[in-house]
């Protein structure tokens, strides 16, 4: 099937917990990509899974427990502190089974080792190939924010606001983050099929990603809404900001949804890019979570690979129409090099299936936690 906006399916079973005692109750999912293939709910109120790919845990303060998959889609909830009826409303992305069976077999560290004192040198100046995250495809997922900096009310992940960023943040609704809201209530752009936009492409359902590159230029293409990018590293100066836009040669260039990118080789296997020139604060998301980025965004990327087999990506965000000061997104985010055959799966925002989703299930559940305890 098409691969879309992910599928919704709907399980609902019974858990007892008795948080008293500290008993635990365990339920079974059905055995797809992003399915759960077990879980048990925890008195303290987390989730675990079987596989630490297919969920996280999100602790809570109340008795009203949350649990979230991390296609990301709802939210689970238990009512009472000792019966409970669970509604499961989780977005799947169906695989088949050898494709499963391949991305989910379990890693020895052993192998790793071997794997990893064996690999060969990184090629000179090439970062070709298709790329996965080194922890697998739901590693890029980042749900909850930028990898380095997650949006998940630690102090030590607080981002250092302007106060137009703080206002701009305080205006953005996401489903998820530590000022999520109900899924009517959301106003995340990328919700209405709008493009993801850069950076925000990699920081939003980085799974397999391809990039290709000749002597002129290198040209990374996502795997979600099918977007591409171009990096050119023939020399050329990086455009600079401009009234409308950006100033290349004595032409004013208007925004882009991904920006123009200039990258340079400073050693022999470590490209910095530098882009600037995206899409104002109200056409885009930094990440899920609502975190702003503006027209003024200077990103820095850096390209490192490490050997043949892997790639570490550093980004660096720079808006001092949001931000005070440089901040790191990503911190050698690790990826790993797939089957040069190896077919991508197509991942987009449709538009009917978002409208079909809402009134399936996104509305329903909202109107469900509007409800009083006890109905």
């Amino acid at each position: 099937m098409g691969r879309g906006f992910p599928r919704p399916y709907f399980l609902e079973v019974k858990m007892a917990a008795d948080c008293g005692s500290g008993s635990i109750s365990s339920f079974r999912g059905l055995g797809h990509r992003n399915f759960a293939i077990s879980g048990e709910a925890c008195p303290d109120g987390k989730f675990i899974v079987s596989t630490a790919e297919e969920a996280y845990p999100v602790p809570t303060s109340s008795l009203i427990w949350e649990f979230r998959f991390k296609c990301g889609r709802e939210v689970w909830k238990m009512r009472n502190r000792y019966m409970a009826s669970v509604i499961v409303l989780v977005a799947a992305v169906i695989f088949s089974a050898p494709v499963v069976a391949q991305n989910d077999r379990p890693q020895h560290p052993e192998a790793s080792k071997v794997q990893k004192a064996t690999a060969a040198p990184a090629p000179r100046h090439d970062i070709s190939g298709t790329w996965e995250p080194a922890k697998g495809p739901g590693d890029g997922i980042q749900a909850y924010g930028v990898s380095a900096m997650p949006n998940d009310g630690k102090p030590e992940h607080q981002l250092p606001y302007t106060p137009y960023g703080l206002e701009t943040y305080k205006s953005h609704k996401p489903l998820i983050g530590s000022n999520e809201v109900l899924p009517t209530l959301y106003n995340d752009p990328r919700d209405t099929c709008e493009p993801l936009g850069f950076p925000r492409a990699n920081f939003y359902n980085l799974r397999e990603t391809q990039i290709m590159q000749d002597q002129y230029k290198v040209a990374v293409l996502y795997e979600y809404g099918e977007a591409w990018r171009v990096i050119w590293t023939d020399g050329r100066e990086l455009p600079k900001l401009a009234e409308g836009g950006v100033l290349v040669g004595k032409e004013i260039r208007e925004p882009r949804f991904y920006g123009y990118s200039v990258g340079k080789w400073v050693d022999d296997d470590t490209l910095v890019v530098q882009t600037v020139g995206m899409m104002p604060e109200d056409k885009v998301w930094l990440d899920g979570t609502g975190r702003p980025i503006s027209d003024e965004v200077r990103v820095e990327e850096r390209f490192h690979r490490v050997n043949h087999d892997r790639m570490e990506l550093t980004v660096t965000i720079d808006d001092p129409k949001m931000y005070t000061k440089p901040w790191l997104a990503m911190n050698k985010f690790a990826f790993r090099l797939q089957d040069p055959h190896k077919d991508v799966t197509e991942m987009y925002c449709s538009p009917s299936e978002m409208e079909k989703y809402n009134k399936l299930f996104g509305n329903p559940a909202s109107e469900d936690a509007n409800k009083p305890h006890g109905q």
